[in-house]
């Protein structure tokens, strides 16, 4: 009998111990593993999901970009790290590394770039390639969004709290590390020249910061005092809602800059006291679009833009006429473009030129006289209009939006004008990947394990719980033995 017992006992031992050994192999196996294969985006809010446009844009980078994650050993944010091995993920030319403040305050990349880390943010990220470096900085990866509130309602709660209210936490890293990797793999960032001297209204300050974000290079243009026109250098001029007509030379540089394969964006809306020598309605007019020189009334209830104290004709939320490549892509936004003029695109533009609509009003809008209100116009009009110039192997565009309100201040409220502005940049620059990416929202409670707390589990899942549960084994084969 109790031979049988030893036998029995022996055997669950053994038993026990071959289960333990194979959940021990198991997990030195799995330990192995590229973490790749064992590490999952468990956040629910895909804060790991790189967007299409990103795999797009990393997948065809062919030199080597390290991204240099500035933080003290021990303080690393997770959630970015493991965001950056994203990207290593999809491009074996990228690589990532950690450097620590206090042991390297002050750090050179091959490039001969010299970052003083210790002025640095913790947790930012050092993106960088031999062409140049770019910092996206921890408080542009991690940001607070007020949108729900306006500019008023902010004003007046720091004034009476001394603080700003309580905004969405967001994790804007995607467009952070994304666009610094276009930053620094970019041969040559597109510059966008923005014309002064006819009182023009200055960029949007949220639509000037997304285009930044967007690589593009702001730089400001005087053609009156330039000797020789628009630079070589120019990938685009933008004339925005200019008070002041543009001289005679001033016309000629724009259409020698054009017909020369040139980009140019003119916003321009009504005028209170139209000229008939309007050196504007005359480039306008070259590229085959009339200006109607009156202020448009959409018909369309559904076309105008209503708040709860006001609801005018004039604020207009045109048609996006998604046939042209610049309104295909923010086919999905409300514009805004109040207290517009109406184009009329000719039927029959100059030999080389071609018109196509971009913005659109619907069939019911009128266009009237800014003086007497009588109709000038009825029917629909463009609101903003793409003419394309071809002259052998040569293309210009020029992108003519009839509203002076389209790229200023506080203006989108859609999402639209910002849409409308990358889009035409990047269709007329060449820019075909886009890096104006949303961010996601942090709307869930985060769980956070330091890397020392990691071992420690480890451990005990693959030594401390199999060695007490062979001791335990043991300690019952033992006691079955001896009775």
């Amino acid at each position: 009998m109790n031979k049988r017992r030893l036998i029995s006992g022996g055997y669950a031992a053994f038993i026990s111990i071959l289960v333990i050994v194979i959940a021990v192999v198991i997990n030195m196996v799995v330990s192995a593993l590229p973490v790749d294969f064992t590490k999952f985006d468990t956040t629910g809010m895909g804060l790991y999901k790189l967007s299409e446009d990103t795999k797009e844009l990393i997948k065809e980078i062919d030199t080597e970009v390290t991204l240099y994650l500035v933080a003290r050993e021990g303080s690393e944010n997770t959630i970015i790290k493991e965001f950056l091995r994203q990207y290593t993920k999809l491009n074996s030319d990228i690589e990532l590394e950690t450097i620590d403040p206090e042991i390297s305050p002050s750090f050179a990349t091959p490039n001969g770039t010299v970052h003083t880390l210790a002025q640095m943010t913790e947790n930012s990220v050092i993106v960088s390639s031999e062409l140049r470096d770019y910092v996206a900085d921890y408080n542009s990866i991690f940001t607070v969004d007020y949108s729900g509130y306006s500019e008023e309602e902010l004003y007046y709660y720091y004034s009476y709290y001394g603080q700003l209210p309580e905004g969405q936490q967001m994790f804007e890293g995607e467009q952070a590390v994304t666009s610094a990797i276009d930053n620094v793999t970019t041969l040559n960032l597109p510059i966008l020249y923005t014309t002064t001297d006819h009182q023009e209204v200055e960029l949007d300050s949220t639509l000037s910061e997304y285009v930044k974000v967007d690589n593009y290079e702001i730089r400001t243009l005087s053609l009156a005092t330039g000797e020789g026109g628009v630079p070589a250098d120019a990938s685009c001029v933008l004339i925005n809602a200019p008070q002041v007509d543009i001289t005679a030379n001033e016309l000629e540089m724009l259409k020698s800059y054009v017909d020369g394969g040139g980009k140019l964006i003119v916003t321009k809306g009504y005028e209170e006291a139209p000229k008939a020598d309007s050196n504007l309605k005359a480039l306008a007019a070259y590229y085959g679009m009339e200006l109607t020189q009156g202020i448009v009334l959409e018909g369309d209830i559904n076309r105008i833009y209503r708040s709860m104290f006001s609801q005018n004709a004039y604020d207009i939320i045109p048609i996006v006429q998604t046939a042209d490549p610049i309104a295909s892509a923010c086919s999905d936004y409300n514009v805004f473009t109040p207290m517009a003029d109406g184009i009329i695109i000719s039927d029959q533009p100059r030999e080389g030129v071609s018109v196509a609509a971009v913005l659109s009003t619907s069939d019911s809008a009128t266009v009237n006289n800014i003086t007497d209100g009588s109709v000038i116009y009825s029917g629909s009009v463009a609101i903003a209009a793409h003419a394309t110039v071809t002259s052998g192997e040569t293309t210009g565009d020029v992108l003519w939006i009839s509203s002076d309100y389209t790229f200023t201040e506080g203006i989108d409220i859609y999402g639209g004008n910002s849409a409308l502005i990358l889009s035409a940049l990047g269709e007329l620059c060449d820019k075909k990947v886009s890096v104006s990416i949303e961010g996601k929202v942090l709307d869930t409670d985060m769980l956070y394990v330091e890397p020392v707390m990691l071992i420690v589990i480890a451990a005990a899942m693959v030594l401390v719980i199999p060695l007490v549960i062979i001791v335990t084994g043991l300690v019952i084969w033992f006691i079955r033995r001896i009775k």
